[in-house]
């Protein structure tokens, strides 16, 4: 069993698989800063088959808000990272050079945690010309500036999570 995000226990589970010595647990000291993730192999994806169809990429992990329907704080200890937009960029591009595919579903729990974020990364995407589907909380609906950017970014689906207990600090 792996507790936790498995990128940094991944290399030593999968060694100890080979030799026929896994541990009951696999367990990381701390998470992963999300600088230099490997690259999943996209062009193994078989689109044809899916009704929707668009590429998965992760730009952040965790949600700065604390929700209550909502495990995602819990479950990263209520931090938010992000990871370096040229390396988004640049993944992204390979997955269109690749495959021929503008279509992309971001994966993040929450990719306006940050706004500042958020919008240098649409800034970083507008030239790219995908379609792009994401979640995010209803307080991004607030900001003008970032709801343009997206929209230039290629945004075309958002899943927004709102809370409705006012006794909550949610989205804001």
């Amino acid at each position: 069993m792996v507790q936790g995000e498995a990128d940094l226990v991944w290399e030593p589970l999968l060694r100890d698989w080979q030799d026929g010595k896994l541990k009951q647990i696999y367990k990381a000291d701390k998470l992963h800063d999300l600088k230099g993730l490997p690259r999943p192999r996209h062009e193994l994806l078989k689109l044809n088959k899916y009704l929707f169809k668009a590429v998965p990429v992760q730009a952040s992990r965790g949600c700065p808000y604390r929700c209550s329907f909502c495990e995602i704080p819990v479950f990263y200890n209520g931090s938010y990272r992000t990871r370096p937009i040229e390396e988004i960029v640049e993944e992204i591009k390979q997955v269109m050079q690749v495959t021929g595919f503008r279509r992309f579903q971001f994966i993040d729990d929450q990719i306006t945690g940050k706004h500042k974020f958020a919008k240098e990364l649409f800034r970083a995407l507008a030239p790219l010309k995908i379609r792009f589907s994401c979640l995010w909380t209803v307080n991004s609906n607030h900001d003008e500036e970032m709801l343009e950017l997206a929209a230039k970014a290629g945004v075309f689906h958002v899943n927004i999570g709102v809370d409705r207990s006012a006794r909550t600090a949610c989205c804001r």
